[in-house]
């Protein structure tokens, strides 16, 4: 098994025991039901200073596999009930990416 392959499977070991049922809809697409790992109140951190480096905000963690492209923004989430819409996509190198949120007021 090459390295894609094998952080493939960490990721989906990772989301399959710590993720949670979300709905997610690409944008121009329909929706479909994923599991992802959410944060609530996601905060990045400087590597080498130690600070925030961006507001804290909702960010789900996703297997790209699971999806049927890459998510852009504009995409939407249902987590807990809540609508949020994908603000940026950071993808991690081996099979999966940080999705950072934005609430959609209801």
């Amino acid at each position: 098994m090459d390295w894609s392959g094998v952080t493939d499977m960490i990721t989906a070991t990772c989301v399959g025991t710590f993720g949670i049922p979300v709905l997610y809809q690409p944008a121009g697409l329909s929706v479909l039901s994923i599991q992802a790992i959410f944060d609530e109140a996601y905060e990045a951190i400087d590597p080498q200073t130690g600070a925030s480096i961006i507001s804290t905000q909702p960010m789900i963690r996703v297997r790209l596999s699971d999806l049927p492209r890459s998510p852009g923004r504009g995409d939407q989430a249902t987590i807990k009930g809540t609508l949020y819409r994908v603000n940026t996509f950071e993808p991690d190198g081996g099979g999966g990416a940080r999705l950072l949120l934005q609430e959609i007021p209801a």
